[in-house]
């Protein structure tokens, strides 16, 4: 038996076959309640010095619809300052008159009470594609990209900060830890990555090619985010004319973020570089299934002078030009190779990652130059020693 699942009526009809599709609702309202307590007190009691909230408590569970998903995030929301102050002006948001999807705006309104900087952090998530599996460095790494992540003195590090940053997203119920055999992961609710989406929709634009006929792209787009799928398929002229239709809305030459999702070949490589043409400004650049030269795709590559993250599945052989470069993620590459001897010139570099911790760690010249490289998991002790002197 295969058990399908979708929020879509026209999807369930296109897959039914002996039976007709069952339409879930919420959890009944005693089991809702349980559950929604546990988010916010840890037991499905409400605590006897809590139980003046409980009034204005039941009023809010009543806007959720029975949804585990809106009881996690409002309930984590409510968590975090059980207050009648906090929980009434939860309760008396403006936001609930604006929808009649209460899960949506269950989601909406609980984004709407993070703080500042975990709102941004949260709505960049969008540019990942959905279900996607987070290692924490890869949001931490586009975080450090755009500039958004300030360290203090309890956080003096970038990682520091970003990790605090994803954990109060976690407690936020806006992500959830996955254990896997390679490590920790983050993934997000779909809802919620449609919510990222929304939040993002000025600066921020996602989309699957070949599928590029109904994509709306806004002049005020900055951060553009693409997964490649069944390209084989595709007719390369097509694209290449859907491709410079959208040129006549995005303004290229203003992108500083460029992420691309799936394998590619030449032939799409150079599609694209006529797209890309005009893209300078970049200062996010993801590419960690490109296997053959950058300069293929980017043909002004060495020129991108603003590039704070550098995502690559080979190594560039100008790397070294890139003075601003924070992050650089070679975690991709399956070939082998010397770093240029210039390398230090990367003297802003923060963090640096490898599919292993040999010589591309270890045979950096003049490594105690860069001075804000947070880790060094390896170095050969026959170089001269001298070499870390600089470091921090």
């Amino acid at each position: 038996m295969v058990l399908v699942t979708t929020r879509q009526k026209e999807i369930a009809d296109q897959v039914k076959k002996s039976a007709d599709p069952k339409e879930l609702n919420g959890l009944e309202p005693g089991e809702f309640k349980k559950l929604f307590l546990v988010y916010v007190f840890d037991v499905e009691k409400c605590p006897g010095d809590k139980r003046f909230l409980l009034d204005t408590g039941d009023k809010i569970m009543g806007k959720l619809k029975g949804s585990p998903l809106a009881a996690k995030t409002v309930g984590r929301l409510l968590r975090t300052d059980p207050s009648l102050a906090h929980w009434r002006r939860v309760l008396n948001s403006k936001q609930w008159a604006n929808q009649t999807n209460g899960i949506m705006l269950a989601l909406e309104l609980s984004y709407g009470f993070l703080p500042f900087h975990l709102q941004r952090c949260f709505s960049y998530s969008a540019l990942f594609p959905e279900d996607y599996r987070f290692r924490s460095c890869e949001l931490i790494s586009l975080w450090i990209g755009l500039d958004i992540l300030t360290p203090s003195d309890r956080n003096p590090t970038f990682e520091g900060i970003g990790l605090s940053i994803l954990n109060d997203l976690v407690i936020h119920g806006f992500f959830r830890e996955y254990k896997t055999d390679g490590g920790l992961r983050y993934v997000m609710h779909d809802l919620l990555h449609e919510l990222a989406l929304k939040v993002a929709s000025h600066d921020c634009v996602r989309f699957r090619l070949p599928d590029v006929g109904s994509v709306e792209i806004k002049p005020s787009t900055r951060h553009l985010s693409i997964s490649i799928e069944n390209l084989g398929e595709y007719n390369g002229k097509k694209l290449k004319r859907e491709l410079e239709k959208l040129k006549t809305t995005l303004k290229v030459e203003h992108l500083q973020t460029l992420m691309l999702f799936g394998e590619m070949d030449e032939g799409f490589a150079k599609i694209f570089s006529d797209f890309l043409g005009e893209a300078n400004a970049l200062h996010v650049l993801y590419l960690p299934l490109l296997k053959y030269p950058v300069e293929s795709m980017l043909h002004n590559f060495s020129g991108l002078v603003h590039l704070r993250f550098l995502c690559l599945g080979c190594l560039p052989i100008n790397i070294s030009k890139f003075y601003h470069l924070r992050v650089l993620d070679l975690k991709s590459w399956s070939g082998s190779g010397d770093f240029p001897e210039d390398t230090s010139n990367l003297a802003k570099l923060c963090h640096y990652y490898t599919p292993r911790d040999d010589k591309l760690h270890y045979d950096i010249c003049n490594v105690g130059k860069l001075q804000l490289l947070e880790k060094l998991k390896v170095f050969r002790v026959n170089k001269k020693i001298k070499d870390l002197n600089q470091s921090n």
